[in-house]
């Protein structure tokens, strides 16, 4: 499902295209399927449709309309005559929610075996805005609630849907035409499935991710960001594990509030040796309008995780537009003069 504005985004580009690590949100989800081999993946677009739909042509995609978004359900009714009869589940995934792994995807799509309701759930201690599972006195699902239509006890539950689910085609295709907006939002919840395949004697399970990080989802530039660190850690941490200690991460010593006080509050070095050091300086720095990344162009792991290349440091707003780029190896002592000149050129 890709057809959500993403006003939270405060930005003109639609949300599954905002990027992550050089990706798009949406890219990333698409490259995730790839290795389960689906018979059809179709894309859910409405919010600038034309360009969603653009960003990923000629990848072998079939794409259906949401026009308007009234819900989840809603745009699973659109996808129902471009599904194929033939394949006995549907899996569902979110085009902002990027980092889902092949492997939890491919565990939910085998939970479902075509005869189950398979849900993606995760225990949060900070649930707000998710929906809760509810589970009977024996452990068995019995259904979702939406957090704006949850009570008290009901918002005191841990467990949530991430918003992903393997469902039995045809099962699916008759529960989504019996949906009805008769709740505070008066949109057609995907959720109310789980209730009809209680109903029907369906068997609801439930599977979790490996990390929390899988299932979190991309509404605003602050958890985009959050996103994108929890990235650049895990690649930098795989590469470390292997033995690669090249990339660095470069410190500004002096002049911190300066630089803040002048728009670039937010430096991001994408390898650094110790990850503890790196993310208490950045905390120093806080978050601000844009991003620079300083590639070590001796780096194995730059040249494996880096997307913009070496040797070069580039400055890119929060839009991912790369407003300057600076040719050339940068050490220590000389990031201070990228960033006058960065702001001297006008970046900000």
């Amino acid at each position: 499902m890709a057809a959500g504005k993403g006003t939270r985004m405060k930005s003109a580009r639609p949300k599954v295209l905002h990027r992550l690590g050089g990706t798009s949100l949406l890219q990333h989800v698409l490259n995730t399927c790839v290795p389960l081999q689906a018979a059809r993946t179709i894309v859910i677009t409405g919010h600038a449709a034309d360009e969603v739909e653009a960003s990923a042509a000629d990848q072998g995609l079939a794409f259906v309309r949401q026009v308007p978004q009234l819900g989840t359900g809603h745009a699973i009714q659109q996808a129902v005559p471009a599904l194929d009869d033939g394949a006995s589940t549907t899996l569902i995934l979110n085009g902002d929610v990027p980092l889902i792994r092949a492997a939890t995807a491919a565990a939910l799509a085998r939970a479902c075996g075509g005869e189950q309701l398979a849900l993606l759930t995760i225990e949060l201690a900070d649930a707000t805005g998710y929906g809760r599972i509810l589970r009977d006195a024996s452990g068995r699902v019995t259904g979702i609630v939406e957090h704006k239509d949850a009570n008290p006890a009901q918002r005191a539950i841990c467990e949530i849907y991430t918003g992903m689910m393997a469902a039995p085609t045809a099962a699916l295709k008759r529960w989504v035409a019996a949906l009805k907006n008769d709740n505070a939002q008066r949109e057609y919840y995907l959720t109310d499935i789980v209730a009809m395949a209680v109903a029907e004697g369906v068997p609801v399970v439930a599977t979790q991710p490996e990390s929390e990080t899988e299932v979190l989802g991309v509404n605003s530039p602050v958890q985009l960001a959050d996103l994108e660190r929890r990235y650049q850690r895990a690649g930098a941490e795989a590469l470390m594990e292997a033995g690669d200690r090249s990339g660095r991460f470069y410190l500004l010593t002096a002049g911190q509030a300066a630089y803040r006080d002048r728009g670039v509050q937010f430096v991001e070095i994408v390898f650094q040796d110790s990850v503890d050091a790196a993310n208490r300086f950045l905390d120093e720095l806080g978050r601000g309008e844009g991003y620079l990344y300083v590639l070590d162009p001796g780096s194995r792991a730059a040249v494996e995780f880096g997307v913009y290349g070496v040797p070069e440091t580039f400055f890119v707003d929060r839009e991912g537009r790369i407003v300057d780029k600076i040719a050339g190896p940068i050490d220590p002592a000389g990031l201070a003069a990228v960033l006058e000149a960065i702001l001297a050129g006008g970046g900000d």
